[in-house]
């Protein structure tokens, strides 16, 4: 459904509310993310039984898209910054794609870039 009717951002905001004790205080952030594209691209085969294969799918035109819903999202929001996560050691041309992509629409918001890491992930406490 996603696919035919373009919806292609996912935009997930955490905030902290008044009276409720929570582990963090003062959380107020969004979390957005591309829906149409990469493993959501829904192109999948069966090579042979038993094996499936996903197609990850990145256009530099939809990246760009995301990014600008991103930075736009920001803007109007009062946000100070957008920060960039991902996984490049591990898509070594796609992701870098979506970084290069969005960089020139970069607006006056911060935009740090942080890597993950999957031993990392696996480190951190929860």
């Amino acid at each position: 459904m996603r696919q035919n009717l373009d919806i292609y951002a996912s935009l997930t905001l955490c905030k902290s509310m008044e009276g409720f004790p929570t582990r963090h205080q003062n959380v107020d952030f969004a979390i957005i993310r591309e829906n149409t594209e990469g493993e959501y691209s829904g192109l999948e085969h069966q090579a042979v039984p038993g094996v499936v294969e996903s197609l990850k799918i990145m256009t530099k035109t939809k990246s760009e898209r995301i990014a600008r819903f991103a930075f736009d999202f920001a803007v109007k929001n009062g946000r100070k910054k957008v920060t960039c996560v991902h996984k490049a050691v591990s898509f070594l041309l796609s992701l870098p794609l979506f970084l290069l992509s969005s960089l020139p629409l970069l607006p006056s918001v911060f935009y740090p870039c942080f890597l993950v890491l999957p031993s990392l992930l696996r480190a951190v406490p929860t």
